[in-house]
């Protein structure tokens, strides 16, 4: 049985493929299986797959002949056909140091508490040009932390940052503990942008977390990336108010500790590009709110004392 299960769910990002997959069979650590998935890409991806479908590495390559709407369907698929000890799942537009496996599964076997654990992340663009470190996306809440290799209580770290922002900005940078995935029973397939979120709260709601500090993940921002069209869709609000409303309980947030969360997000939602329109936010308002309300009764009651939103 191999100790590391690799994931790479691809679709459409032939471009960079093939440099994904070299990353990972080249790591310093090579106890590990390759499961290579294709959710019925349009461009080169198939192709290219079906090169590495005999490599000794690879335990499968498994096409779909329709698309299915997200990527964590795949990473569902890809969890089920899993046979090793730990999670990696690599996606297919990004790549890594190629000690990233060593230094990841080293952490995790000496630890063994920890439901999961992550490096920091180079951002890099279509051309692999380095701009900076995802530490500017965590320096907001803890300029300090993020600094230095960690390892703390999943149920501490969930309420003290979690909860405001997704601090693991990107699931390349991951390691999961596949027991601990088994526990909180997967992966959520209704989400469309933070089913990783979602993930990392339940798995931290009974598990410690560890960070490494070097930039052993290279996250890859291009054009081609989903998520920019949901934010102005109001689907990343509307998915965090769902995400909440399924995990607070795990953590047995006080009424203040709620509040204080309900009111952070609120704020986020208020500040979002779109909502410089007025006409904008009253057309989007209510494709949110049901869910908003659901996980905070006071929000409409909020937005009417913002009423210049609603005019």
């Amino acid at each position: 049985m191999s100790l590391v299960s690799i994931i790479i769910p691809n679709y459409n990002h032939a471009l960079y493929l093939r440099e994904r997959i070299e990353c990972v069979l080249n790591q310093t650590y090579q106890d590990f299986e390759l499961i290579l998935l294709d959710d019925s890409s349009t461009d080169d991806s198939i192709k290219i797959l079906l090169e590495y479908r005999e490599h000794p590495k690879v335990s499968h390559v498994i096409i779909n002949r329709k698309n299915s709407g997200s990527t964590f369907r795949q990473w569902e698929k890809g969890l089920k056909l899993a046979k090793g000890k730990y999670i990696w799942i690599a996606e297919s537009d990004d790549y890594s140091d190629f000690t990233f496996l060593e230094r990841m599964v080293t952490l995790m076997d000496t630890n063994n508490d920890l439901g999961l654990s992550y490096s920091q992340s180079f951002q890099v663009d279509e051309n692999n040009t380095i701009k900076r470190t995802w530490k500017f996306h965590t320096d907001l809440i803890d300029p300090l932390l993020w600094k230095n290799d960690f390892i703390c209580s999943g149920i501490e770290f969930g309420k003290k940052y979690m909860f405001y922002r997704n601090v693991i900005p990107n699931a390349s940078a991951v390691l999961f503990r596949k027991q601990t995935i088994d526990q909180v029973w997967g992966i959520d397939k209704t989400f469309k942008l933070n089913g990783d979120w979602l993930l990392y709260l339940k798995i931290l709601s009974i598990s410690d977390i560890g960070f490494l500090s070097d930039s052993l993940n290279y996250f890859r921002e291009h054009s081609n990336k989903g998520s920019s069209n949901n934010i102005l869709k109001f689907n990343n609000i509307k998915e965090y108010y769902k995400l909440f409303r399924k995990t607070n309980a795990l953590y047995r947030l006080t009424s203040t500790e709620k509040k204080k969360i309900q009111d952070y997000i609120f704020s986020s939602w208020m500040c979002q590009p779109s909502l410089k329109n007025s006409y904008t936010f009253k057309y989007k308002l209510f494709n949110v709110l049901i869910e908003a309300v659901k996980a905070d009764p006071c929000v409409f009651i909020k937005l009417l004392k913002r009423k210049k939103y609603l005019i």
